[in-house]
């Protein structure tokens, strides 16, 4: 059973992928059943890519904190974050984001964030922005759930 009152969601480190946020994944029913009460979604140490990204940007509109340290995220998905007006906590440490787009994201984010943690690191040239899961299972343990 899907709650519709949810307001915080963790599910970090559940080898999470682009296929749970198609339209039949298990995460992209959460979010989309919780459009207007999530606030708060941890999603780091996954693989979601931008694909992910740009899921979550169109379908989270009421995110206040989000975190995605660690899910192979490239710049142009990133980018895709600004469309997350609410928002005044953001991590997208140790992804592969360019000089210039942790410069985008700086300026924009800059002073509407309360907190912005962006790696400082030139991208591995080697990763394709389009990441497609490999066949691994969708698995969702839900550590830290939070209700209205």
């Amino acid at each position: 059973m899907l709650h519709s009152n949810l307001i915080s969601l963790n599910v970090d480190g559940n080898e999470i992928t682009p296929k749970g946020f198609q339209k039949d994944g298990a995460l992209f029913k959460v979010l989309s059943k919780n459009i207007s009460t999530l606030k708060s979604l941890h999603i780091s140490g996954n693989t979601i890519g931008s694909k992910g990204v740009a899921i979550i940007a169109e379908i989270s509109s009421s995110l206040e904190e989000l975190s995605l340290a660690g899910n192979g995220i490239c710049s142009n998905g990133a980018l895709q974050l600004l469309k997350l007006s609410g928002l005044n906590r953001l991590d997208l440490n140790d992804n592969y984001l360019s000089g210039e787009c942790v410069q985008q994201l700086q300026e924009i984010f800059g002073e509407r964030l309360m907190e912005l943690d962006l790696n400082e690191e030139e991208p591995d040239t080697d990763i394709d922005d389009d990441f497609e899961d490999e066949g691994k299972p969708f698995l969702v343990s839900f550590i830290y759930v939070s209700y209205k």
